[in-house]
């Protein structure tokens, strides 16, 4: 018995633990998640400039309504699409419904803006919003 309590003794046992097991270790925090990881760089959001209100003022007659055709799934192009929107109507320009287009599997995708006149209707031009091309 003597033996028993000496080897009890002399094993090391672990103190009593200040916190219970399943508080949480405040001395060693866990690392936060990286919420905002790099942005990829963006290319600047595109606005209405003079140049553009030159052209269109210029080759789009009042006479013809304007259909403007923007990128699906595109929030940039959208928003630049609002724009022009905004302009043609300030303008007095007639606006046919808008109308978005995706590219098939394989196609490349159309940069930039554009002005021609519309393939059904001689009476229309239409602006079409593809990515944007500014860097």
């Amino acid at each position: 018995m003597v033996l028993l309590l000496a080897v009890a003794w002399l094993t090391p046992s672990q103190g009593p633990s200040s916190k219970p097991p399943s508080a949480p270790d405040l001395e060693n925090p866990p690392a936060a998640p990286n919420l905002n990881p790099p942005a990829i760089p963006q290319r600047p959001a595109r606005h209405v400039d003079a140049e553009l209100k030159n052209a269109i003022l210029t080759h789009v007659p009042k006479a013809k309504q304007v259909r403007i055709v923007v990128l699906r799934d595109d929030a940039e192009a959208d928003q630049f699409a609002w724009e022009i929107d905004a302009f043609l109507r300030a303008e007095g320009y007639k606006l046919a419904p808008r109308m978005f287009f995706a590219m098939v599997a394989g196609g490349s995708t159309p940069n930039g803006t554009s002005m021609y006149p519309d393939e059904k209707d001689a009476n229309t031009i239409v602006i079409r919003i593809g990515l944007n091309d500014r860097s």
